[in-house]
């Protein structure tokens, strides 16, 4: 699908990766080295999930 539209601006995005950044993620990586998000007017940001704990309450 192709949109002639205009866009004003940038779709900001943020992405949580699960634990720590690993080979199945490159392509996230990639892409913003090589300037596909902002072709498309997205600024992605990745970052690194943190583990939560909550104690249980009794």
């Amino acid at each position: 699908m192709v949109c002639n539209c205009k866009s004003v601006g940038f779709d900001n995005v943020k992405l949580s990766l699960d634990w720590v950044p690993q080979g199945e993620h490159g392509g996230y990586f990639q892409a913003i080295a090589k300037g596909y998000y902002a072709e498309h007017n997205i600024e992605l940001k990745l970052f690194q999930a943190v583990l939560l704990l909550i104690p249980k309450q009794c």
